[in-house]
């Protein structure tokens, strides 16, 4: 099935291409043939107006003006259709790259990281780059982003729900075609390439609504005025009644004065508003108009864009409409003449105040309902473009097994890579202890574990042949946070060691077990601290080490050295120890000493050197490089 679903998109792929690049092709000869009518008109109109009479050139100029414009309604349609076309490839390139794990090619979420308090986010790689946000993030809008990422962070417990919502997906998971363009229209909000629309700060803008009834008040009165001023100047004409309209008419303009900061940004606001509700229009559009007869869950998110007394399509209709005519301001002699005629900007005003508060009661739910649907969107097309995930079973009982998982692997591995297991919990109180060498997958596979419960509690499908499990609270406690679908770093050089040599500079001696696996060495590191806390010291064993696993390894390889501090000859304050193996170390830590006092040095500054233990093929240190603190002075009879 999934071999299907790549072959399909290495089909459609090259033939949108060449559909791109024929409508290309069309805009550009579309493009020529504008620039020479244009040329071609101004020519045979002069040579007209010379030769005939100017009847014929204006004829001839008014079908050359209508040609033009056909023709440019023409290159309209083809740039629209050339845009959809683009949006449509890179919709379905970034499906091939959502299942074939490129992770170059899919566009990273816009949202922050979390903060470092959340009890699974950063172990489980649920946020950041090439994390499950990443792959699943389909949406447009960034309340929709905002939707997933809270159930990917805080999922829900209830069997219930989690049924509801798997009924949900079912249904939009062969819909693939209205997934592609319900993302298509969405993708047209975007103002930017990179960017997603907010409905939050038209929300937030909706919320600062003026007084409609005051505004009604100055509406009314101001048109009353205006009827006085026409009438006034009318009578005047025909000498009936004194030059009295002057007068009223300044009275007229001084209401204009008070008002001239609001109505200055009158033109903003309603720019603002038709540039945001425009594109919000063709979703809600297409959202009113597709059939959901075989879709009834989806009818039921979708509600509340087919109400007959609350189709988003009228209301935004109505505002687009009030704020075009509210911006009429950028024609200045034309604004004048309407607005001395009747109060213009002041009813549009007060309609435009109305159309705010309709739609401040009505988008916050048309939104929540276009939010809900795209994440339920991205999570079908996650489990579209994974047909061999199947949905789990999240029981509300408690009873044995408590989880049961068979193939289980991690949805962010490459599925040649990918290593399956199974895996079961047989009820509560129940402790997996999982072991094995560095690099094995320990963490991979807890990983595993946690984020495949994570999608099973959104609703989403699993990489799993089979997972049965009862309701868990996620929390995980990683001490290393790293990226499963990231390559491992190169170890450095100076980490390459599997001669045990080192031990001793310039003593050609070769460990027995040379040349197998890389065994654990010791390193010499020069550590600076001040001369004060030069005046003993104490080797402790590698806080990173885990002694259970490691010491009867450490023991057959490590040499034995004897702990023999001496002066090495160089200044006052500096003193040197030999490397110990931790093994050894171990046991030494916890033997009494007696205190003693070192002579003290007039230096400010002195050197040390102390052991550090590290696995040649590992990507970390087993400890780490930092100072010694001295427990307890060391007896001044060890010195030598």
């Amino acid at each position: 099935m999934k071999n299907k679903l790549h072959q399909r998109f290495a089909r459609l792929l090259p033939r949108l291409e060449r559909r791109i690049a024929a409508l290309e092709n069309l805009s550009r000869k579309f493009s020529r043939a504008r620039l020479v009518l244009v040329l071609l008109g101004v020519v045979l109109v002069y040579l007209t107006s010379q030769f005939f009479n100017d009847a014929v050139a204006w004829t001839l100029f008014f079908l050359l003006t209508s040609a033009f414009a056909v023709l440019a309604q023409r290159h309209n349609r083809v740039e629209q259709s050339l845009a959809r076309h683009r949006i449509w490839h890179r919709l379905k390139g970034e499906h091939a790259a959502r299942m074939a794990l490129h992770w170059e090619k899919i566009p990273k979420p816009d949202l922050t990281p979390e903060a470092g308090t959340h009890p699974f986010a950063a172990d489980l790689n649920i946020l950041g780059e090439r994390s499950l946000l990443h792959l699943l993030d389909t949406t447009t809008a960034l309340g929709g982003s905002k939707r997933l990422r809270t159930w990917l962070l805080h999922p829900h417990t209830d069997p219930a729900l989690i049924l509801q919502r798997q009924n949900l997906i079912r249904e939009l998971q062969p819909l693939a075609t209205f997934r592609d363009r319900l993302a298509l229209h969405g993708a047209l909000l975007r103002s930017e390439a990179s960017g997603r629309w907010e409905g939050e700060q038209l929300q937030a803008w909706l919320q600062r609504a003026g007084n409609p009834a005051k505004l009604r008040n100055w509406t009314i009165g101001l048109a009353m005025l205006a009827a006085l001023n026409l009438g006034l100047f009318v009578l005047r004409q025909f000498e009936l009644v004194p030059l009295l309209w002057p007068f009223t008419v300044m009275a007229y303009g001084y209401a204009y004065v008070l008002h001239m900061r609001d109505l200055r940004r009158l033109f903003d606001e309603a720019f603002h508003l038709e540039k945001s509700l425009r594109p919000f229009q063709i979703v809600a559009r297409y959202l009113e108009q597709h059939p959901y007869t075989r879709a009834p869950h989806l009818m039921q998110i979708c509600a509340p864009f087919r109400r007959p007394g609350g189709k988003p399509s009228h209301h935004l209709k109505r505002a687009a409409a009030i704020a075009q005519a509210a911006s009429m301001q950028r024609g200045q002699m034309f604004w004048l003449l309407l607005n001395l005629l009747m109060p213009w900007d002041f009813y549009f005003w007060y309609r435009l105040e109305q159309a705010k508060s309709e739609l401040k009661t009505h988008l916050p739910v048309w939104l929540e309902a276009w939010y809900e649907l795209e994440a339920y969107n991205a999570l079908a097309n996650f489990a579209y473009l994974h047909p061999d995930y199947i949905f789990p079973e999240v029981r509300a009982d408690h009873g044995p097994p408590l989880l049961s998982a068979r193939a289980l692997g991690h949805p962010l591995l490459p599925e040649a890579a990918r290593v399956c297991n199974d895996f079961a919990i047989a009820q509560l109180g129940e402790i997996a202890l999982i072991t094995g060498s560095n690099m094995s997958g320990k963490s991979t596979f807890l990983r595993t574990v946690g984020v495949n419960l994570c999608l099973a509690y959104c609703g989403a499908p699993v990489n799993a042949a089979q997972l049965q499990t009862a309701p868990f609270r996620l929390f995980t406690c990683m001490a290393v946070s790293d990226l499963v679908s990231a390559r491992p770093r190169p170890v450095p050089s100076w980490l390459r060691v599997s001669d045990c040599s080192t031990w001793k500079k310039g003593v050609p001696r070769r460990s027995s077990r040379s040349g197998g696996m890389p065994q654990p060495v010791s390193e010499t590191v020069s550590v600076k601290r001040s001369a004060a806390c030069a005046i003993a010291s104490v080797t402790r064993p590698p806080c990173g080490v885990n002694f259970t696993a490691l010491v009867r390894r450490l023991t057959r390889i490590w040499l034995i050295a004897r702990w023999s501090p001496k002066n090495s000859g160089r200044a006052a304050g500096t003193w040197t120890s030999r490397a110990i193996p931790a093994c050894s170390a171990r046991w030494r830590i916890t033997s009494s000493a007696s205190a003693a006092t070192l002579p003290r040095s007039t230096r400010s500054r002195c050197r040390s050197r102390r052991p550090a233990s590290i696995l040649a093929m590992s990507r970390m240190s087993l400890i780490s490089c930092s100072s010694i603190v001295p427990l307890r002075w060391m007896p001044a009879a060890n010195s030598t």
